[in-house]
């Protein structure tokens, strides 16, 4: 019996839950390595690769007078800034100290802002 594909609800929280992807896609060699942190750590990587390439977009964009033709002559900003999301997730699922319900820790980092925001504003009142 051929088992039926998971159908994306949309959320992060469902993305989360049901990763595409994981370390069995991986070579031999990188599972051989067993680490406790090892899937983190190429979260990380990955991270780094994106903001490398987002980095490299705005070095250019720093030397030319049309910025968006600059960003445009690079591979789309929009890829590593969904890079940036997916490895965020990756990290969350497998960070060493336990796994961080992504969604949950969103909600509340959110809340922080805002109510930083509200406070500066606040006080800018008076």
């Amino acid at each position: 019996m051929e088992a039926t594909a998971h159908v994306w609800d949309g959320t992060i929280r469902d993305l989360q839950e049901h990763l595409p992807w994981g370390a069995h896609n991986y070579s031999e060699r990188f599972r051989a390595y067993d680490a406790p942190h090892r899937d983190y750590a190429h979260a990380f990587l990955h991270v780094q690769k994106a903001l490398g390439k987002l980095t490299e977009a705005l070095d250019t964009a720093d030397h030319v007078e049309n910025v968006r033709a600059a960003f445009e002559a690079q591979p789309p900003a929009r890829k590593y800034i969904a890079d940036l999301i997916i490895c965020a997730i990756r990290l969350a699922s497998t960070c060493p100290e336990g796994p961080i319900n992504i969604h949950e820790a969103l909600m509340e980092r959110i809340a922080q802002i805002e109510a930083k925001s509200r406070a500066r504003a606040k006080g800018n009142e008076e």
